[in-house]
């Protein structure tokens, strides 16, 4: 008894490999099998579509990371400008600290619970090469990153101090996988506060 199976590549390149040599050994078969020319057409198409919507989703991906980056990179800038500015203002002797506060830069409020505050997810991002995780730092020091593939068993699989934090492992097998991710706040390089919400992603790292 054989113990053959079928078999389809996952890998996206091992797949159009696959699907050429398909083609070529369908078409030098035609006769044999008796395959119409309208199906050979079809599979004809397949070979140049496929590549085709792979590369559009290869290039959405690097727009997505590069757009997170410029993001990033904007943002940081503005906030160092702007602060650069105010400082200007504070140094003055003509300062009045009312403005300040019309500006938004003094502002009373209560600091977070240690014992109750937690992370927050605020995008996450799904590449061809990594997930992108943004989560809002809330003046702590970093965050710890946990993932599970089941949502039950976790392992803290990274330490980020500044936002988006890049998961670049890549897929346990050639197909998509689900993957859970939850953040916890560090001070003194120890966990505090309450975990994050967890947050489930599609990973398609090949």
């Amino acid at each position: 008894m054989s113990n053959k199976s079928d078999y389809m590549p996952q890998n996206k390149d091992e797949f159009l490999k696959w699907l050429r040599n398909f083609l070529e050994i369908a078409i030098a078969n035609v006769n044999h099998y008796g395959i119409n020319e309208e199906e050979i057409k079809s599979l004809e198409a397949f070979t140049v579509n496929v590549p085709e919507k792979i590369n559009e989703a290869v290039e959405a991906s690097n727009i997505a990371q590069q757009k997170t980056e410029v993001k990033t990179d904007e943002l940081d800038n503005c906030k160092t400008n702007f602060l650069r500015t105010f400082r200007f203002m504070q140094d003055s002797p003509k300062f009045k600290e009312k403005d300040a506060e019309a500006i938004g830069f003094r502002k009373h409020h209560t600091p977070p619970d240690p014992h109750t505050m937690k992370p927050i997810v605020s995008q996450v991002t799904p590449t061809l090469e990594n997930i992108i995780i943004d989560w809002v730092k809330s003046g702590m020091e970093g965050i710890f990153i946990y993932s599970s593939y089941d949502g039950n068993k976790w392992e803290k699989i990274g330490r980020d101090t500044r936002s988006p934090y890049e998961d670049e492992r890549k897929n346990l097998s050639d197909k998509p996988e689900d993957r859970y991710y939850k953040l916890r706040y560090i001070k003194n390089d120890k966990p505090i506060g309450l975990e994050g919400d967890v947050v489930k992603v599609l990973a398609e790292i090949y």
